[in-house]
């Protein structure tokens, strides 16, 4: 297993060295740690898109740290969704052990850690090999692996970002030995252990980040629907911060009615986000729907499986708005575009979504 997996990453590392300007590098760097985090899924099915949540909730957090720029930001992302890459050398059995584990065999759960980071040694240009090795150090110090003795902020803090979301994530995840919690109770127990497993600042500002959501929302919202906030709208508060930090107070109706040139200032708009985390595509969507603009459909109405009745139905469903939580809507697709498959993004019905693919339909929520 060891020699088999050695081998597929050096396979990847060529295609890797291969690519020639940073944009594809970037993509492919991405794409390999999406199979690296599948590789994990296959052994431990538990996690399933574990990763991918770990990621975004490190994301989110280190947009708040102004030492992290893009690159930064992108090299971040990357290491979250490897955290767990040294798993695959456990035995399935023991990761989805329904009981407590044995002392031999958390032994053998606590090597991931090394395993993974020395695994992941020879893409160190594309990730924070310190932020997979470390992610279990405790801030009080501790934790494993625990010959490297370190603690507070000499825990590089790739490392601590990553280890308040896997906490995070951990608890409102359901696993095979015990149910998920509530964003509430997960946030509730990181407080308490602020200072002594988990970075005090970070957590804190993490939970400043739900009771935010939580005002704005006027309910406690779910992880979930935390995890969309997380894709689309803290990119839009971004943008509005934008248009207040540079014309004052504005109309929320027509956010952009005392702006002399629209278009420059939306396109000064895009290059900030496109600064701080997101592609030149998305951050387009993200700013027309901060500033009220019309936005580009991504899905052509011929291109989707469902009657007029069908579809006139759906839509008075959407426009007559819903409960608190996230929305979600199932598009079968009689005619696949590449545009379909390539944005995890998308605008259905003048409001953005997330799309997930699932067989010969699309999910869309929000």
């Amino acid at each position: 297993m060891r020699d088999r997996e050695e081998r597929w990453l050096r396979e990847q590392l060529r295609d890797l060295e291969r690519t020639r300007s940073d944009h594809e590098r970037l993509t492919t760097a991405r794409h390999i740690a999406n199979l690296c985090r599948q590789r994990v899924e296959r052994h431990d099915p538990y996690t399933k898109e574990h990763s991918v949540r770990v990621a975004r909730w490190a994301r989110l957090l280190a947009r708040r740290i102004p030492t992290f720029d893009r690159a930064r930001l992108d090299r971040l992302e990357i290491t979250a969704l490897v955290h767990d890459y040294g798993k695959v050398d456990i035995d399935p059995r023991i990761l989805n052990k329904p009981g407590r584990l044995e002392e031999e065999e958390f032994e053998e759960v606590k090597r991931h850690p090394e395993r993974g980071a020395m695994r992941l040694e020879p893409f160190r240009d594309f990730l924070a090999v310190e932020g997979v090795l470390y992610h279990h150090v405790r801030y009080e110090g501790g934790g494993y692996p625990g010959r490297m003795r370190l603690k507070r902020h000499q825990i590089p803090i790739e490392a601590r970002i990553i280890a308040v979301a896997d906490t995070f994530d951990a608890l409102t995840s359901t696993r095979a030995y015990r149910t998920g919690r509530s964003p509430q109770e997960a946030l509730g127990i990181m407080l308490s252990e602020a200072g002594r497993q988990l970075d005090p600042v970070l957590v804190h500002l993490f939970a400043s980040y739900y009771r935010m959501e939580a005002r704005d929302r006027g309910y406690e919202p779910g992880a979930m629907t935390i995890e969309l906030s997380a894709l689309m709208d803290e990119e839009i508060r971004r943008a509005r911060e934008f248009l207040r930090a540079h014309v004052g107070s504005y109309d929320r109706r027509d956010p952009l009615r005392h702006v002399a040139d629209r278009e420059a200032f939306v396109r000064a708009a895009i290059a900030h986000l496109e600064s701080l985390s997101v592609s030149a595509e998305d951050a387009e969507k993200f700013v027309r729907a901060a500033y009220r603009l019309p936005l580009e459909e991504t899905f052509l109405r011929e291109d989707i499986a469902l009657s007029d009745g069908e579809y006139a139905q759906l839509l008075a469903g959407l426009r007559d708005g819903g409960g608190p939580g996230h929305r979600e809507v199932c598009l079968p697709i009689r005619r696949w575009r590449e545009r379909y498959l390539g944005s995890e993004i998308v605008v259905f019905d003048q409001k953005l979504w997330k799309c997930v693919v699932d067989g010969n339909r699309l999910i869309l929520l929000r």
